[in-house]
């Protein structure tokens, strides 16, 4: 069983990076941290939303073009959606009103159907990808 969190361009600031991965690390196993630069931003997020174009300026204006897929285990007592909770009460202040910096996936299906988004080698809409550590300029 995989989980897949994603850190929202927001929140890409690396003392919070730190901070989540910290967060993370202490309940789950990260498997993968991935870079993912978007392109195509209405291909791509039109593809992961259900209900893009009802709240399109609002999607693009919370992920923007670039996020950090964190790839986790799920162990069988955690749910990772209280994990993303847990992170977006931290940042609701600087973040208000949801503090909406990261995404859990669902369910493992739900992880599986994203992942496979994510790394679809027939969509022309990813630049960059590379992993979190080989990254200069985060």
């Amino acid at each position: 069983k995989l989980n897949l969190f994603i850190i929202r361009k927001i929140g890409m600031k690396k003392e919070i990076i730190e901070n989540i991965l910290y967060i993370i690390k202490k309940e789950y196993q990260i498997l993968d941290i991935i870079l993912i630069n978007i392109n195509n931003k209405k291909k791509f997020y039109s593809s992961f939303y259900e209900k893009y174009d009802n709240h399109k300026e609002d999607i693009e204006k919370t992920n923007d073009n670039q996020c950090i897929a964190i790839i986790t285990n799920v162990p069988l007592d955690k749910n990772p959606n209280e994990l993303k909770q847990q992170i977006r009460q931290q940042y609701i202040k600087y973040y208000p009103p949801l503090g909406n910096i990261i995404h859990s996936s669902d369910s493992p299906d739900d992880c599986e159907k994203e992942l496979k988004l994510l790394f679809n080698e027939t969509i022309n809409n990813f630049n960059n990808i590379g992993t979190y550590y080989s990254q200069k300029n985060i």
